[in-house]
């Protein structure tokens, strides 16, 4: 069990990474920062055990604690590397997706310790719910993969997919998780090419051109895999939520500091009322995200619906779209025309809030799935 010491220490060392994270980074002038620092920072950020492990699963970003211990501790990691970076922190995101989709509570034949995994689980919103949402997504028949699963995000490199396909087109056919070295024969990596936040974190669509699937590639099928994919599907809404949530906090905190030293009037201009009201909301903002990310932070995820996981993942997105986003337009109008420029690092994070708004499920979707979960049970 993780006491609150462990916690803090933790917490603590992750700080220590995000500060070299920060000098490495944003030690140039540019408008993303020194991407070609990434690779070295998530060594560190291995060595340090904040990539889940595929191994044993025990530890990192959605590691198999989160099972005994529920998810907190991930989403603090997330948050705090998501003040400085949330492209570097996606990517730490990113490795944990694909050890939850394996199953973090046990080990998982086919891997070892250090792998990079790549979880691809296309179309990724609704899927496990209504199989008549299935598109382009991956299928398996007869022992082949065929199709592509979009947006997979990529931690640097990867050794192993982790693939969320289906058996057949319509609603009686089942899940099934597979795991398949990066080097298999008709299947490909595509990077999706430029996009305006997030370069930190590598996004790749997954293609299969027939592949075939060898003994021991199969991990869950039927209802497990299915159970997986929710909870993965979930986490990742969660995940993004909360890093959101940092990146909107380290833009009001600029901006209050900002406006702390700007003088106007002969008083600093964060004593104006326009300020103050742009500030405010975004405090506001930023605490209604918090609450919403804090809702079930302590129940395990091995005692938590994933129904009700779903709803609230869903519901943290949202308003990550909503609060974490305005907050940020809030914070960089408080440095009028300087709040664009990449100097101050407040378009940045604007662009960085404009990715994760519709990554993995735009918020027009994320609400039509909401309203489509059943109803939560009544105590």
């Amino acid at each position: 069990m993780t006491t609150s010491f462990d916690v803090d220490l933790l917490l603590d060392t992750v700080d220590q990474l995000a500060s070299k994270a920060e000098q490495r980074l944003f030690g140039v002038q540019m408008p993303d920062g020194d991407l070609g620092a990434v690779h070295g920072l998530l060594l560190e950020a291995s060595s340090i055990g904040l990539l889940a492990d595929p191994d044993t699963g025990r530890w990192g970003v959605w590691g198999a604690h989160v099972d005994s211990e529920g998810v907190g501790l991930s989403l603090a990691v997330l948050r705090h590397l998501g003040r400085v970076c949330a492209g570097l922190a996606t990517a730490v995101h990113a490795q944990g997706l694909g050890t939850l989709l394996l199953g973090s509570s046990r080990r998982s034949p086919g891997t070892s310790a250090g792998d990079r995994l790549v979880a691809a689980f296309s179309p990724p919103f609704g899927v496990a719910l209504d199989p008549r949402t299935f598109g382009d997504g991956l299928l398996l028949v007869d022992d082949r993969l065929q199709g592509t699963a979009r947006y997979a995000l990529v931690a640097d490199s990867a050794d192993l997919v982790v693939l969320a396909a289906r058996t057949a087109v319509g609603p009686d056919a089942c899940w099934v998780v597979l795991v398949l070295p990066v080097g298999t024969t008709g299947l490909r990596l595509e990077p999706t090419g430029a996009r305006i936040g997030l370069r930190a974190t590598g996004m790749v669509d997954v293609l299969a051109d027939h592949v075939v699937v060898p003994p021991g590639a199969e991990h869950h099928r039927g209802e497990p895999a299915e159970r997986r994919l929710r909870t993965t599907i979930g986490c990742d809404w969660l995940g993004q939520a909360a890093i959101a949530l940092g990146s909107a906090e380290r833009a009001v905190a600029d901006a209050t500091a900002y406006t702390w030293s700007r003088v106007q009037g002969g008083v600093p201009i964060a004593e104006h009322a326009a300020i103050r009201l742009l500030l405010g909301r975004a405090q506001h903002d930023l605490s209604v995200l918090a609450a919403v990310l804090d809702r079930h932070t302590g129940t395990p995820l091995t005692e938590l619906d994933p129904t009700t996981l779903l709803r609230w993942g869903a519901d943290a997105r949202l308003a990550a779209g909503e609060h974490g986003s305005r907050a940020v337009t809030d914070a960089l109008q408080g440095l009028g025309g300087y709040g664009y420029m990449d100097e101050y690092g407040l378009s940045k994070r604007l662009r960085d809030l404009a990715a994760l708004r519709v990554l993995h499920g735009g918020p027009d979707q994320l609400v039509l799935l909401r309203h489509g979960l059943p109803a939560a049970a009544t105590p």
